[in-house]
Order: C-alpha cells, then structure tokens, then sequence
C-alpha cells in the first residue's frame, strides 16, 4: 500500500475515504476571515477604518491613577487628536485629563456629549448592560479592550445594530495601524537590533 502526498489543503483529521475528494475542509484557509472567526470581530481593514472614521471614544471605566491602562489609553487617544469621553461612577463630576467624568453614558448624552465608539475597561461578565447603553447615547461601535470577551455581549451588540469589537486594545490598534507600536507596545523613539 503506497502512502498518497498530502496537499497544503488536505485536512490530515479527516480519515474517511473521500479525504482527497474537493470539499469546503480542503480549501485553503484565509487568514484575515480565521481572525474574524476566531475572535468574532472586525478585521484588521474594518478596525483601522473605524479608527479613521470616529473620532469621538467614551471610555468607560477611566481611571485617575495613571499607572492603569485605562488612564494610558486615554493620554495616547487625547495625543491622537480624539475626543475622549470619561465614563466612572467613582469619579462622576471630577476631572480626568482635563475632561468632566460622567457616571454613565445616557448621562454624558444628556450633556451633549457626542460618542461614536463606546471603549470598554470592565470584566467581562459586567459588559451585557452597555449593549443599550451605547446604543442609546448614538453610539455606533462597542469595543471590549484586550482580554475581555463575552459571546453574550457581541450577540446583543449585533442585534442592537452595534459594529462590535472585542478582545483588542484601542491604543495597541491605532499604533499599530498608524506607526507607533514598538515591540513591547510603547513607542520608545530607540531603534534597537534586538528583541526586547
């Protein structure tokens, strides 16, 4: 019994004797469609666009300490030309990087506040209830920040006709996308020979 060479797309599980026979299985995997899949978000060209169309990021969960990653965030955004959006009941009526805090977002609404993309820094099981919070304010992208994802949440999102993002970092994106990101995530103004 000779051995048959395995193509690229054979799929080397199927054990079945139709394994070489054309099938939706054999075909070659597309990378950006894989992203998509796996994290059930845009693409890399959707998010880099959406960062090119809004400019307006109310990020929920802002911290006044600035050694968290919300409040580093939220420099790089504001240094980014984007309006920033502070959203913390803790620090409600309180500034952070030169803008009032709000305890919601119907509450920055109603303060007239214009948000676009709804940029989430809260454990992933407390993301259901902005589903209509940011559909409510006009949103029209909720983002859940790197390491944060919830199936329950995306499936709201897109009902409620929510463009919905997950498991990425806005800074880390934009950076990315526009110049910016070094190896460990920082632009360091050092270019150096070896991996940090």
């Amino acid at each position: 019994m000779s051995e048959t060479p395995l193509s690229e797309t054979t799929d080397i599980r199927d054990t079945s004797d139709n394994a070489n026979e054309i099938s939706d299985k054999n075909v070659p995997l597309d990378p950006v469609k894989l992203e998509k899949d796996m994290l059930d978000t845009p693409d890399m060209y959707e998010r880099l666009q959406l960062l090119k169309r809004y400019r307006h990021i109310a990020i929920v969960g802002l911290s006044a300490d600035p050694y968290r990653p919300s409040h580093f965030v939220g420099i790089y955004l504001q240094a980014e030309g984007y309006d920033i959006i502070p959203i913390n009941p803790r620090y409600a009526g309180k500034t952070i990087l030169g803008k009032r805090v709000y305890a919601s977002l119907a509450e920055a609404k109603a303060a007239g506040e214009q948000i676009e993309i709804v940029d989430i820094f809260r454990k992933a099981e407390d993301t259901p209830p902005f589903v209509q919070e940011a559909r409510d304010c006009g949103a029209q992208v909720l983002w859940l920040q790197l390491g944060v994802r919830n199936d329950e949440t995306a499936r709201l999102a897109r009902q409620a006709g929510l463009i919905f993002v997950q498991d990425r970092c806005v800074k880390m994106e934009h950076a990315r996308f526009f110049g910016g990101l070094h190896t460990i995530g920082l632009n360091t103004g050092v270019i150096l020979s070896r991996k940090l």
